[in-house]
Formats: C-alpha cells, structure tokens, sequence
C-alpha cells in the first residue's frame, strides 16, 4: 500500500487559449502543460517552513488532508517523546509566459523516513 507524504494545492493562470485548449479539449494535464507547450518553466521558491506545534488548527486542517487524500490512516501529526514532530511546507512558482502555477506543498512529518524505508526495500 502507498502512503502520501506530501499535500499540494495550486492556484493556475492561464495567459493563452493554447492552454485553455490543450486542458479542456486535449486532456492534457497541469503536469504535462509545460511539456506539451515545449517550454522549460522558470522555478522561484517562494516561502518555506514548518508548521508550529502550537497551531493546532492548521495541524487538524493537514492531518484531515492526508487521510482524505488516500486510505493511508497514518496521522501526519507525529508525537515523540510528547512533543509533536512539525512538518515542511513550501510555497514556490513555476511560470512561463503562457501560465503561471503557485503550489503549496505540506509534507507529513516523517516523510524523510518513510522514503528512506523505500531505498531500504527496494535494494
């Protein structure tokens, strides 16, 4: 079973029908845009940080984030030793003149774990 280790969400400008296009009639997906336009998309990270144990409300927003994404029951809320774990975030930009993407990703605490458990296993 897969587990999620990070939550994203996107805010997306288009700037060309092209894009309107290739999306509604096209299928193509945010992912594969920048390919299908054949343009290299310029990268700015835009903030990074935790997420402070004593925001309690933003800690329930990502744990119900995490388990509404997947069947994965794990909590993304870790405690150690009584203390919660924070977790990553970071907001950053890809953008080329035909659109603009600004994403927020939230990584469960233990994400660095969990992928070295997956080197572990598959060697």
């Amino acid at each position: 079973m897969g587990r999620v280790v990070c939550v994203a969400t996107g805010h997306i400008e288009l700037y060309s029908n092209e894009c309107l296009e290739a999306i509604e009639g096209k299928n193509i997906g945010i992912g594969q845009l920048f390919r299908y336009l054949g343009v290299l998309p310029s990268f700015s990270l835009l903030a990074v940080g935790r997420v402070a144990a004593t925001e309690s409300s933003e800690w329930e927003k990502l744990d119900m984030e995490f388990k509404s994404q997947s069947q994965d029951t794990t909590s993304a809320v870790t405690v150690e030793n009584g203390q919660i774990r924070s977790s990553l975030w970071r907001q950053y930009e890809l953008s080329c003149p035909q659109l603009r993407c600004r994403f927020t990703e939230r990584f469960r605490p233990d994400f660095l774990e969990l992928s070295n458990l997956l080197i572990e296993n598959a060697n």
